[in-house]
């Protein structure tokens, strides 16, 4: 397939929702992307769109739209640069737009219920999103955290007659590091009940699902909250 016809394989893509417009046994994609990590470097990207024929949306039994996911490559996409946030400069995280870009149905992967009878496949998207992002949100702000621990003790030391003044600092550090450990602490707690109800080929309680995404937003709102203050 042209997607692995090189060594080197780059996937960005984005979770909004354009248009896939059914031409006979074709498809003509549509639509305008945000967030997409990578931008600058994928040589392919991925995201859904809201399936139409003749003008008029399909939609499921139940009534919901009809959402496939898309692969289009590098050459039939625009990047916009559209991504400046203060230190990800490196993530490239730009916007993404296609076209009417005609392809075929291979280049079509539908979100049908998986089938594969692994804890794994069968565990939510949204609470397994939640705290892959709160993770790695508070992977960088590990960082941020042992950049201050090294510029209090290194200015504490360095210069005198002002220990007093990063000895404060470095009390509130503390306990401001010691309440995102805490919360932190509490969604791995939570994530490892569900994940347990998941393993035990239970339905994950909705209690155990709301604890998993209100611990990692919690978890996140306080690492800003200790970076800030910082």
């Amino acid at each position: 397939m042209r997607l692995f016809a090189t060594d080197t394989t780059w996937l960005a893509g984005s979770g909004a929702v354009g248009t896939a417009t059914k031409v006979g046994n074709q498809y003509r994609i549509t639509g305008y992307w945000q967030y997409a990590s990578g931008a600058q470097n994928a040589t392919a990207f991925t995201m859904n769109c809201a399936l139409q024929e003749n003008g008029t949306p399909l939609k499921n039994p139940d009534g919901t739209p009809t959402i496939v996911s898309v692969v289009l490559m590098k050459d039939e996409i625009t990047v916009h640069a559209t991504w400046n946030a203060m230190g990800l400069v490196a993530s490239g995280t730009h916007a993404f737009e296609a076209k009417d870009v005609l392809v075929s149905e291979d280049r079509l992967f539908y979100t049908h219920k998986p089938v594969i009878a692994q804890p794994l496949y069968q565990y939510p998207f949204l609470q397994m999103a939640e705290v892959v992002l709160a993770s790695t949100v508070c992977g960088m702000g590990f960082h941020f955290l042992d950049l201050c621990d090294k510029a209090i003790t290194g200015k504490a030391s360095a210069e005198k007659g002002t220990y007093e003044k990063y000895e404060n600092i470095a009390i509130a550090y503390n306990k401001l590091f010691d309440k995102f450990l805490a919360l932190r602490q509490k969604m791995h707690y939570a994530l490892d009940v569900s994940w347990q109800q998941c393993m035990d080929n239970k339905p994950i309680k909705p209690a155990a699902l709301f604890k998993v995404s209100s611990t990692a937003n919690a978890c996140t709102n306080m690492l800003r909250e200790v970076v800030s203050a910082l």
